[in-house]
Order: C-alpha cells, then sequence, then structure tokens
C-alpha cells in the first residue's frame, strides 16, 4: 500500500511539475508576442503604460477618447497632448494608467473624464480590468487595482496564461497583420472622431429616471487616490463631465460627489451636462457621445479652462 502511496505521489507531483513547466512556457510565449505587436489605433494602453511623455494627458473612456481633441489642445496650449481615454474603462482603469505614467515621468497636465454615474456599482466596471491583466507581471504599481477585478484574482494570476487567456485572437491577428506604427502616437494622438450624427425623431430629449445609489466605495475610493496622486507630483488636474444629448431632471449622485471632492481639493471641475449650447443634434453621435462637430465646440472649451488655469 505505502508502495503504491509513493507511486502515486510520484506521479501527481510530476503532473504538477509538468503543468507549471507548460504554463510558464506557453505564458511568456504568449506575452512576448502580445507586446510584440499592438496597434496604438485600437487599444492605447501599452503606449501609456510604456511609452508616452507628453505633457497633457487625457484620461476617461469612450466619452474622452471620442470628445477631446489632442492635436487642437497641443496647437492651442503649446504643450503636447495624448488622448489615453479608453472605450468602456472607467476611473479603476484612468488611476491604473496614471499610477504607471508616474513610474515613468510626471506630466504637467491631466484632464480626468468621468461619467456622470461614474461611481455608481456596475459589475462591468470590474469585469473590464481584464484589459490590464497582461500589464500584472511587468507593472506592480497596478497589481492592487487588478485585484479589485475578483477575489481570487491574484490566486489566479499565479498562471502566466491566464492573463492572455481573453486575447489569444486578438494575439495571432496582431502578428499576423502588424501595424508599422505601434507604440508610436497615431496621428490624431489618441483621438478617434465620430463622424456621424444622431438620427432620433424631435429636438429635446428629458430623461426622467433617476436613482438615488449608493456610492460604490471602490470607485470613490479610485477617484480620491487619482486626485492626491496629482496634488502630490504638482500636476495641473482638471475634472470635466463633458456633455450629454438628453437632460435628466435630477442631478446624479455621483456628480455631486465629484464636485464635493474636486472642490475640497481645489481641483477645477466642469460639469457640461446642463450646458444648453451642446443640446443640439447636430453635435452628437448618439445620446452619450459629441461627434467631431460637437467634440471641435467642446475641445474649444476645454481649451480655455486649461489657458485660464493651468499657469497660474
Amino acid at each position: 500500500m505505502n508502495g503504491k502511496i509513493k507511486v502515486f505521489l510520484g506521479r501527481f507531483l510530476l503532473v504538477c511539475f509538468l503543468v507549471i513547466v507548460f504554463d510558464q512556457a506557453v505564458g511568456r510565449l504568449l506575452n512576448h508576442f502580445y507586446f510584440k505587436h499592438e496597434p496604438v489605433n485600437h487599444n492605447s494602453t501599452t503606449y501609456v503604460a510604456n511609452y508616452c511623455d507628453q505633457q497633457v494627458l487625457i484620461f476617461g473612456s469612450s466619452r474622452a477618447c471620442y470628445q477631446y481633441i489632442s492635436n487642437e489642445i497641443a496647437d492651442k496650449t503649446k504643450l503636447t497632448c495624448f488622448n489615453a481615454g479608453v472605450p468602456g474603462n472607467y476611473i479603476l482603469y484612468s488611476y491604473a494608467m496614471l499610477k504607471c505614467v508616474l513610474k515613468r515621468y510626471t506630466p504637467k497636465v491631466v484632464v480626468l473624464d468621468i461619467m456622470p454615474d461614474e461611481f455608481k456599482f456596475s459589475q462591468d466596471n470590474y469585469d473590464r480590468l481584464s484589459i490590464l491583466l497582461p500589464y500584472y507581471e511587468s507593472h506592480p504599481e497596478i497589481r492592487e487595482i487588478i485585484g479589485l477585478k475578483s477575489k481570487y484574482e491574484n490566486l489566479k494570476l499565479l498562471s502566466m496564461i491566464y492573463p492572455f487567456n481573453s486575447f489569444a485572437i486578438d494575439i495571432i491577428s496582431r502578428n499576423l497583420h502588424t501595424n508599422k506604427n505601434e507604440f508610436r502616437p497615431d496621428g490624431q494622438n489618441g483621438f478617434i472622431p465620430l463622424l456621424d450624427t444622431i438620427n432620433q425623431p424631435g429636438d429635446k430629449f428629458v430623461n426622467k429616471d433617476y436613482e438615488n445609489y449608493k456610492p460604490d466605495a471602490e470607485l470613490l475610493m479610485a477617484y480620491n487616490s487619482f486626485i492626491k496622486e496629482c496634488i502630490s507630483h504638482h500636476i495641473k488636474l482638471f475634472v470635466f463631465i463633458s456633455p450629454i444629448l438628453d437632460t435628466h431632471l435630477f442631478k446624479n449622485n455621483s456628480i455631486k460627489i465629484a464636485s464635493n471632492i474636486a472642490l475640497k481639493n481645489k481641483i477645477p471641475f466642469l460639469d457640461c451636462t446642463d450646458q444648453q449650447e451642446f443640446k443640439k443634434k447636430i453635435f452628437f453621435k448618439d445620446f452619450g457621445h459629441l461627434n467631431i462637430n460637437g467634440a471641435r465646440l467642446y475641445t474649444t472649451e476645454v481649451i480655455r479652462q486649461i489657458k485660464a488655469q493651468s499657469y497660474r
């Protein structure tokens, strides 16, 4: 019996050893090919985490990357600018990217675009942290943020294959169709113009929905930490909530909270959700995103705010 147990344990340990070797070998191979080719036009994460050096950085979600014209900001402020907004990723992602940037250099100006309901709990806020998994090994400064994805995330990340589980097809595509401009800003410096105009009958849109929700503590902490990092590094920070087409009958909880925290920390805060000059269909691709016409008008206001505050 003892002999059989020894054989079983020996085989079990051998299998464990082979699984670990396989995981390490395949994981390192995936890591190599993931970072060998990443088209910055579709995903600026590697560029921002490892390469960007612009003086002005824009952080936020799709409402950032579609609505802040980087080259216009650079031209009018005489400061280099990159739009680091990524669709579908909010304050947790923005805070992680800021921490990566601050490991390398200190920008002069940071603009943080937040959603009107930025602090409302949504599981998507945590699930979408998967975009950061490939950076877990090389960027220890964001491991705590990545760990928020799930209760067992740090355990899963003992595997070197796990960070690339959802990127297999992407990795193959990137390496079959390489981009000669990878790891460099594109001609728009991260800004992605939306060319269409909303096709919705009527001229006025009122949203009567209102929910007095309790803010998500982790999202709130990330917002506070983002502000404190900028203050401690003497970065001029602006917090903006860009325009929306519909009019809400009640102020969203997140707007009130974000405004109060910014005011407490003497951070310029601009809420454009109720600005009537933007409440025209000609400026919007859909209810929550400005098209190129609206982006030009809004970027003019952003530039005015930066120039009024940055050099005091």
